[in-house]
């Protein structure tokens, strides 16, 4: 149970981490 909390925690902060990146590159590009 807390290696799947982990494993959703750890996708999640990668998840968010590309949307962030994407969204900066996206900015920069305008």
């Amino acid at each position: 149970m807390g290696d799947l909390f982990s494993f959703f925690t750890l996708s999640n902060e990668i998840y968010n981490l590309r949307n962030t990146s994407y969204i900066r590159v996206k900015g920069d590009a305008i």
